[in-house]
């Protein structure tokens, strides 16, 4: 008993030493600047229309999610051959639609329409693979990363230049897609070529296949098919190596309004349970992969 009582008579000096110190560091003022955090806390979360008790609640009441999309980037995003929507972020986006038990609804737009869309309240979200850049984190909310792909260099068949400084000379011009991360790229890298940017991917490629550019900086996945279908005219620009030089990389993400706090923070929870599955890395190679690879063609 003598000994027990020695114990908690320590113990009591050492909380009583441990307040002692706390309260010189300042404890007080602390305690005070927590509470205050707390009560702020509380009031954000619960003040009508904060994004908290909105987003999720509206999209379940109206039994659809509507999904900006621009269905024109084979694999990740087009048509099939009945015209119904398709490719990676269609699966994905339809995906998340059924864990919220509402239907998908995919609208299509132009490329540089979308991010105005979501902010206009056209549509609840974006799944159009959008690189999460810094100007555009000001403006929405992402998700994880969803995709990855190289971006590369489209030239001319004929092109025999080995490395991007050969390339970027003021007598050369390169194109790339308006309001795309492949233009804000093309002008952080390239300081002497010309970069003109076009509103569509394709005629960004023709200008390069037609002679009246030299190189497109775009996506792998765009540019395998599309090499591979003007094998006669274009290819994927190489090193002294042959090897496909890589000249950046890109992650796409899906795209929310910032006040839409409750669905971006499912989304996050949601991206991280089906990645942890394998179940995104396993449509990842299904539909980008195996079209990269040559072994789907759309």
């Amino acid at each position: 008993m003598p000994c027990m009582m020695i114990l908690f008579a320590r113990l009591s000096l050492k909380r009583q030493n441990n307040l002692e110190s706390f309260n010189q560091l300042g404890g007080a003022q602390i305690m005070k600047k927590l509470f205050s955090i707390l009560i702020l806390l509380s009031v954000v979360f619960f003040l009508p229309g904060n994004g908290f008790a909105g987003a999720l609640e509206d999209i379940k009441k109206s039994g659809e999610l509507r999904i900006g999309v621009a269905l024109e980037y084979p694999p990740v995003q087009f048509r099939d051959k009945e015209g119904n929507p398709t490719g990676f972020d269609v699966d994905v986006a339809t995906m998340v639609a059924k864990d919220l038990n509402v239907k998908p609804v995919f609208v299509d737009m132009k490329w540089d329409a979308l991010i105005p869309a979501l902010l206009s309240g056209k549509v609840d979200i974006l799944w159009a693979g959008h690189t999460n850049t810094p100007e555009r984190a000001l403006a929405v909310n992402f998700s994880p990363r969803l995709e990855k792909t190289d971006v590369v260099l489209i030239v001319q068949k004929k092109n025999n230049l080995t490395s991007l400084k050969e390339i970027d000379t003021p007598d050369r011009t390169i194109t790339c897609l308006l309001g795309s991360t492949s233009e804000k790229a093309a002008k952080m890298i390239f300081q002497k070529a010309k970069v003109r940017s076009l509103p569509d991917q394709q005629a960004a490629f023709m200008e390069v296949e037609s002679g009246r550019a030299d190189a497109c900086l775009t996506d792998m996945y765009m540019a395998s098919p599309y090499t591979r279908k003007h094998a006669e005219t274009t290819k994927i620009m190489t090193d002294d190596r042959g090897e496909a030089i890589v000249v950046s990389q890109e992650y796409g993400h899906a795209a929310m309004r910032k006040q839409d706090l409750d669905l971006w923070i499912w989304v996050i929870n949601w991206v991280d349970y089906y990645r942890a599955a394998g179940t995104l890395d396993a449509l990842e190679d299904k539909w980008i992969g195996a079209f990269i690879r040559g072994e789907k063609n759309y």
